[in-house]
């Protein structure tokens, strides 16, 4: 039937796409290798190919798709490291989750909004997906997943395929019954059997980085200060008590610098008199315009000193003000990041 509608219509089918997929939607049913013939020539019987991007295989169609996406947007992702998008004195954090969501993650995800990944899939795309993003903020691989989230405001993967099966399926029955798409889902849903767990009717702005991640300009010196800062605000920078937890070799966790107390993160920004030449002037200047920002938008907490210099955008929780916000961004935060 294909073969005489391709030479009515006058076009060639492609030879390698030309092939037999046994689906089988049973463990019992068996299927028979008969011979199929496409104009006198025999079709192949195979177990995996591929149409339009996405993999169908005979037992797991969305894992070879993944694992297919995956190498595709690895080798993006190496094309891209020439202009900046390597994490670590590369582009600033805004710029390149910019890049990842236009050029990347839209390979990542190809078709998957159709076969709706489940278990061991979801959790493989997952992990990669978390994997280049705590790369690209020069995170290590141990920060909690929830931070990352928040800092770079994107959604986790599931929500993605997620997103993109409700933007599928709302295209859908928006279209109307005489469009192509309403009669391949009519189709599919037609050939489906009642205890398919692929039918429709499983198909059920975000998108901003944290002010923390951001940049007021395109300044190298500060784009590199954001790392350092994130690793702070995440609790994965390391310090001298943290490596003798986890380093035999060095079981004193002293202060290398000033060799009186232990490095804690409070000693590190407001004790060790080693860097007091470097953080008298600084914190002179954070407490003045801190005090000052806090008491002219009214902000009713506690001030805590190691709070404004981590995350000073914890005060902006209580009364979601763009002016605030604004005022942090443009005022407090450059001094906090040149400390941190």
């Amino acid at each position: 039937m294909a073969y005489d509608y391709s030479q009515r219509e006058g076009y060639l089918l492609q030879p390698e796409k030309s092939v037999i997929l046994p689906i089988k939607t049973n463990s019992k049913v068996t299927f028979t290798e008969d011979t199929w013939l496409m104009n006198n020539n025999p079709m192949p019987i195979v177990t995996k190919t591929h149409i339009f991007g996405i993999q169908r295989d005979a037992t797991d169609s969305a894992g070879s798709t993944i694992e297919a996406n995956l190498k595709k947007a690895r080798r993006s992702l190496y094309s891209l490291m020439h202009t900046g998008l390597h994490g670590e004195n590369g582009l600033d954090p805004i710029s390149a989750i910019s890049m990842l969501q236009t050029f990347i993650f839209p390979i990542m995800f190809y078709g998957l909004e159709i076969l709706l990944p489940t278990g061991k899939n979801i959790d493989l795309i997952s992990k990669q997906y978390k994997r280049i993003i705590k790369q690209i903020f020069s995170l290590p691989v141990i920060v909690a997943d929830p931070a990352i989230y928040v800092i770079s405001g994107l959604l986790p993967a599931e929500a993605v395929i997620h997103k993109k099966a409700l933007i599928l399926f709302g295209s859908i029955c928006r279209a109307g019954c005489t469009s192509t798409e309403w009669k391949i889902a009519e189709r599919q849903l037609g050939i489906k059997c009642i205890k398919s767990n692929k039918r429709l009717g499983e198909i059920f702005t975000i998108g901003k980085c944290h002010q923390i991640a951001k940049t007021i300009s395109v300044n190298i010196r500060d784009i590199s200060r954001i790392p350092v800062r994130l690793k702070i605000l995440t609790g994965t920078y390391i310090l001298q008590t943290k490596r003798a937890v986890f380093n035999k070799a060095t079981p004193d966790g002293t202060c290398m610098m000033c060799k009186k107390n232990e490095e804690t993160m409070n000693h590190f920004l407001l004790i060790c008199e080693e860097l007091e030449c470097i953080r008298k002037p600084l914190m002179l200047e954070i407490i003045n315009i801190s005090s000052m920002i806090f008491a002219k938008h009214k902000v009713d907490a506690a001030i805590h000193i190691t709070t404004v210099i981590v995350n000073p955008y914890f005060y902006c929780t209580q009364l979601n003000s763009q002016a605030l916000i604004s005022d942090i961004a443009t005022q407090l935060e450059p001094l906090c990041r040149s400390l941190c």
